[in-house]
């Protein structure tokens, strides 16, 4: 079989693929956000890489946990399963941290810090994992090189025959192979992998991967400014990642860095508040969103703009931008 394909021939598979979305045959992954969503194909189209950048507690992980434990129902008429690469901590820490979102208490309280964990709630806590039974949520937390994912994708995507969302937390914390000099050859062949898989099944990668500490930087910390806002430069191996993201979005926490103003549109901080930059949309427009983010319950929304200080000093109102 010739390598090539004649124009003919992806002109009728495009066809075939906008009647099948056109009829709601396929249809994408929606997220809990509906500026998420607007950010992909009305919401993550398969056969796409969506990598999600941030400092340590910029709430990467609370992200991909709504969207992969809510996905029935934000996705009702879907069958899909997810596949966990979690090698950042144990199976049972991420499970105790999913319990903080199911009945809105910190960490610390659900290992009964302060004062014993009630038996009602240890009870709720029995019916949610006993309702997980019937999801199909699987999670490796044992280090892999990029090789040992590969064949453990395909043979996951066998072993459930349907569409499939992989999970990757985090990418520098994956094995590197013998032929593999540094953590930068490491995810080079990870991007190289996930492109080669994303154009034979219907599967969703999510990759998280950390900012540098350039963000940290004190030129960055200047109230209002430009250097307040992330680059693709500012994420860890970038041009490995870069290529291949469909979608790239890094998350901010203005507070973080006792900015009380964020960027040039000087937008008014709040304790909670996260501004996701999506730096790369391959179907779409980049753009700005804001959430408010509940990192000790794992809950994160999304809310409107802030108000803007440089809007309120040239109206003399407080208004928001769009």
């Amino acid at each position: 079989m010739p390598a090539w394909k004649h124009i003919s021939e992806i002109h009728e598979e495009s066809i075939d693929y906008m009647e099948k979305r056109k009829s709601g045959l396929i249809k994408s992954v929606r997220t809990p956000w509906n500026n998420f969503n607007n950010a992909g194909v009305d919401g993550l189209e398969y056969g796409n890489i969506i990598t999600i950048a941030g400092r340590p507690g910029s709430g990467k992980t609370a992200i991909v946990n709504q969207i992969t434990r809510r996905l029935k129902e934000f996705n009702p008429e879907q069958d899909i399963a997810v596949l966990d690469f979690q090698f950042e901590m144990s199976s049972r820490t991420t499970g105790i941290r999913e319990f903080s979102s199911v009945i809105k208490k910190s960490y610390k309280e659900l290992l009964s810090v302060g004062k014993p964990i009630e038996e009602w709630e240890i009870t709720r806590l029995k019916s949610h994992a006993l309702a997980s039974k019937s999801k199909e949520i699987y999670q490796i937390d044992v280090s892999m090189t990029v090789s040992e994912m590969e064949t453990t994708i395909i043979n996951f995507i066998k072993f459930v025959q349907k569409p499939v969302i992989v999970t990757i937390d985090h990418s520098v914390l994956i094995k590197r192979s013998a032929s593999e000099k540094d953590v930068f050859d490491t995810l080079y062949n990870l991007g190289e992998m996930l492109t080669r898989i994303k154009k034979i099944w219907d599967i969703v990668f999510i990759v998280l991967t950390q900012m540098n500490r350039t963000i940290e930087d004190q030129s960055r910390k200047v109230p209002g400014t430009a250097g307040n806002y992330p680059t693709s430069a500012d994420i860890f191996g970038a041009d490995s990642l870069l290529m291949h993201s469909d979608i790239l979005v890094v998350i901010n926490k203005p507070f973080n860095y006792s900015l009380e103003i964020y960027g040039p549109e000087q937008f008014v901080v709040t304790e909670n508040l996260l501004a996701l930059h999506f730096l790369k949309t391959r179907n779409g427009d980049n753009k700005l969103y804001f959430y408010d983010a509940q990192f000790e319950h794992m809950s994160i929304k999304e809310i409107p703009t802030p108000i803007s200080k440089r809007m309120t000093k040239r109206t003399g109102y407080n208004t928001r931008t769009e």
